[in-house]
């Protein structure tokens, strides 16, 4: 029974650090995404305040897009970060008893001794991997939290001036267009002025 334990105690321990290596690679991979798309957005930002005359308010939300970007992969980072290993599997030589000079009778109680201690090992090897790794999920999710802000302030930054601008722009037509009619307006009254003043004959 205690030989099975420690055989999936084992087994457990090994795939925790197959899973943690997995969700290394993904926060690597997750970090790249991040800080080269605040690297695109701090050069577009330089392109709008490059503009004659420049785009201030296009110019603030890439800005604030990069720094949140950039947040967001820090995070993403301090998850693969190894500030703490992961307990491995298996156990080293000098930590078991030598068998040198000891007692047939007592020999099977030693074994069993040792048997329920490295199954006691594994439980708390088992509970500290789980912790760290609870602990770099947390920190993945404060990854994923900050750059869908990025990606909401953005889109809503965006959907805000390009609406503002457009009613401008209409405003500004609808004025031209109430100006030149005016002016028409004008042109016809003198040119019907100019008939009834000097009529053909």
């Amino acid at each position: 029974m205690q030989i099975e334990a420690i055989r999936e105690g084992e087994e457990r321990v090994k795939a925790q650090l197959v899973v943690a290596n997995n969700a290394d690679q993904r926060a690597l991979n997750w970090s790249r995404l991040q800080i080269g798309s605040a690297t695109a957005a701090f050069g577009v930002t330089l392109g709008f305040l490059a503009k004659v005359p420049p785009d201030y308010w296009l110019a603030s939300i890439s800005l604030i897009f990069g720094f949140l970007m950039v947040v967001a992969g820090w995070h993403a980072i301090q998850a693969a970060r190894p500030d703490k290993l992961f307990d491995l599997p298996g156990n080293t030589p000098e930590n078991w008893v030598p068998d040198t000079n000891m007692p047939q009778e007592k020999k099977s109680e030693i074994i069993e001794r040792c048997r329920r201690e490295q199954a006691e090992c594994l439980t708390t090897q088992i509970a500290f991997n789980a912790d760290i790794a609870k602990r770099r999920g947390e920190k993945m999710d404060c990854s994923y939290e900050w750059m869908k802000a990025a990606l909401i302030l953005a889109l809503a930054g965006l959907l805000i001036i390009v609406t503002a601008r457009s009613a401008c722009s209409a405003k500004t037509d609808v004025c031209t267009l109430g100006h030149a009619t005016h002016r028409a307006d004008r042109n016809q009254e003198g040119k019907s002025y100019t008939r009834q003043a000097f009529p053909r004959l």
